[in-house]
């Protein structure tokens, strides 16, 4: 194939001249890596249990009653006033800070609903993610109907759209069937949260309280201080 030095085109080999901008094309020149290097790269994050810690809503919803998994399970948890209770997940931050402050673009893909936008921007914002909105709004919401098929559609559409305009080296989502959808376009970086891919599991509780077998023991010996031996026995009086 010979490649146009002008708009970067593929041509026959045989092609004098370019089949799309119409200017010269000479028979044998080096390929431009210019198709390769000009793409800023993009990062694009899931919001709900891969970034955010949901179980503030969860509560709440087990709270009315509402059975998991339902309609009304989901109706309930994307309320606006409910988004706003959302937690980061440990190290997701200054995960998403680190690689905007590389030259990643960063987006949000999620299947929250459509009118939930504006909510989810202010939590992101209040949380300290960063949002890129440079030429378009990068945060993709849903706006059919919550089944997994048509939001495994939502997310290849979106996908598809941004790999026109950006390298996308990495795609985070706890859900198996979006990530095998983006494993399909060929990105090179798909994980199912940031801490798989850092290597870091962040704790999400305190840990259980016991003893080990040396502080039994000693139950009252602070931690950290040194092991006093018993004083020697002091000897007994010889009878007469």
């Amino acid at each position: 194939m010979n490649e146009c030095p002008h708009c970067n085109t593929r041509n026959p080999p045989q092609a004098v001249t370019c089949r799309v901008c119409n200017l010269d094309v000479p028979r044998t020149n080096a390929p431009s890596l210019l198709h390769t290097t000009n793409r800023p790269k993009m990062a694009v994050f899931d919001l709900d249990k891969t970034i955010f810690d949901l179980s503030r809503r969860e509560r709440a919803a087990r709270r009315q009653g509402l059975k998991e998994g339902g309609n009304k399970w989901y109706e309930f948890l994307n309320q606006n006033k409910y988004i706003l209770m959302d937690t980061p997940i440990p190290g997701t931050v200054s995960f998403v800070k680190q690689l905007s402050d590389s030259g990643f673009t960063i987006a949000y893909l999620s299947g929250r609903p459509r009118h939930s936008l504006a909510a989810t921007k202010q939590s992101l914002q209040e949380n300290g993610f960063p949002i890129d909105a440079a030429e378009q709004d990068l945060v993709f919401l849903h706006s059919g109907k919550g089944s997994i098929k048509n939001i495994t559609n939502h997310k290849l559409t979106v996908l598809t759209h941004l790999k026109n305009s950006f390298d996308i080296d990495f795609f985070f989502d706890d859900t198996p069937e979006f990530r095998q959808a983006a494993k399909s376009l060929f990105i090179p970086g798909v994980y199912s949260s940031v801490a798989s891919y850092t290597g870091k599991e962040e704790r999400t509780s305190a840990p259980k309280k016991g003893r080990s077998k040396k502080a039994k023991k000693n139950p009252s010996l602070p931690l950290g201080s040194e092991v006093k031996l018993n004083p020697p026995p002091m000897p007994r009086k010889k009878r007469d």
